[in-house]
């Protein structure tokens, strides 16, 4: 069956514009037009078929499709990364997988950089004289905590290094969402795109170093089990580690803690916080749906590589398939009144759909570092409970979110808060 919509003619018929401009919008008005969450149109001058149903998303992801499907970043990001697990296929890409899955398992390797890294933060919110800006105090932390697991860098001495690579990864990330031109405009410097790959050859070489300079330790750090894991030679760790030190990753981390402080802010949301401080598994329960409705990265790429079906429709050869997971997880088939923040479906009208929620995707090349981000998210959140009250100030802030290139509210959110301990308790001994 033909997958409804048109993919008009190259060039004159293409819909980047209109899909970066408003995407909620666009995407809402297609499946509208077509009765349908599988549409196709024209995406960066190139035929793509849109799914936005989760059972869709899931089965695209799932081992079944694997051999029809492959990842669709090579031909856009591969110059600002080099080979890693995001553009390889097949054997390659399941050995990498289970290669890196397994340098992410042992939390205790991480519970103390992680302590350490977020205490200053956690243990002072209170004391602000001013409204914090969340995000980019959570990214400023993420991005150090990152450095620390896969580089061995210890931040808080190297301050010098890390703002080194902190300004190079921001200009790294700056190229992968602009025009992937390299070009020199007279009097107006170099592009965005070809600072970006300079800034990706000066990590690279900053990587480097610190391995050969790390080479031969034993400690049994997350950095040194990356040095030590099976990668087949020392190019593909510097890629890789180059894409566990970008930007990516403190921005989505970023994004999801602050739609949790947004979320559970102000006195209307006392007692869920209440709930969520003393019921672990209610906790749970909030953080899902926090992923369910904002999860930082609102579609994923992949290509055809050889006809296949979807849920009846026909996937063309060569067609690129965006699925969107943020319209995937307001599915009102599946989720009712998915635009509506509510724990309780879980133990409730979505009891057992745990699966449908597709943040960090699913199936093989699911995110290696699912179960680590999710544990710090947790671990952040939990301590926030124990520690803090806290409200929007002003309390009357616009919290309507932007969604690209990472989700979060348009306006900068900022938020007071107050300490929830009595008795000049210990902020960390209080969190267990």
């Amino acid at each position: 069956m033909k997958v409804p919509g048109t993919i008009g003619y190259p060039i004159i018929g293409d819909k980047s514009r209109e899909f970066l401009s408003d995407p909620t919008k666009f995407i809402t008005s297609r499946i509208n037009e077509h009765s349908s969450r599988i549409f196709q149109c024209r995406i960066l001058n190139n035929p793509t078929i849109f799914v936005c149903s989760p059972q869709a998303v899931k089965t695209l992801l799932s081992e079944e499709m694997a051999n029809d499907i492959e990842h669709g970043y090579k031909s856009i990001l591969h110059r600002l990364y080099g080979d890693n697990i995001v553009f390889e296929n097949d054997v390659t890409a399941n050995e990498l997988h289970n290669c890196l899955k397994n340098c992410f398992q042992n939390m205790e390797l991480y519970k103390e950089t992680v302590n350490r890294l977020c205490e200053p933060l956690l243990s002072s919110l209170h004391l602000r004289t001013e409204p914090v800006y969340i995000y980019p105090e959570f990214k400023r932390v993420m991005t150090r905590m990152c450095l620390e697991l896969f580089l061995g860098i210890k931040t808080e001495s190297c301050l010098d290094q890390t703002e080194e690579i902190t300004h190079l990864a921001t200009q790294h990330w700056h190229g992968i969402i602009s025009v992937p031109v390299s070009l020199k405009i007279p009097l107006a410097g170099e592009s965005t795109y070809s600072l970006a790959v300079q800034a990706k050859e000066k990590l690279l070489s900053i990587i480097r170093s610190i391995l050969l300079g790390q080479n031969g330790q034993g400690d049994a750090s997350v950095a040194a089990k990356l040095r030590h894991a099976d990668f087949s030679n020392s190019k593909s760790l510097e890629q890789h580690l180059l894409l566990f030190v970008s930007a990516v990753i403190p921005k989505a981390f970023a994004s999801l803690i602050t739609s949790f402080i947004i979320v559970m802010a102000g006195d209307d949301k006392e007692a869920l916080r209440a709930r969520a401080r003393t019921d672990s598994k209610f906790l749970d329960r909030v953080l899902l749906e926090v992923e369910r409705m904002w999860p930082p990265l609102f579609a994923g790429r992949r290509l055809v590589r050889r006809t296949t079906t979807l849920e009846s429709y026909d996937l063309p050869k060569d067609y690129a398939i965006m699925y969107v997971t943020h319209a995937a997880h307001r599915d009102p088939e599946v989720f009712p009144e998915p635009n509506s923040f509510n724990p309780d479906r879980w133990i409730t009208c979505n009891a057992g759909q745990e699966d449908l929620v597709l943040c960090f995707g699913s199936g093989p090349r699911c995110c290696v570092g699912t179960d680590l981000i999710r544990r710090i998210l947790r671990d952040v959140a939990s301590r926030l409970l124990q520690n803090y009250e806290w409200s929007l100030a002003p309390p009357n802030q616009d919290t309507s979110y932007k969604y690209l290139p990472v989700a979060r509210p348009a306006v900068q959110p900022s938020i007071a808060f107050s300490s929830y301990l009595t008795n000049d308790e210990p902020f960390f001994d209080a969190c267990g």
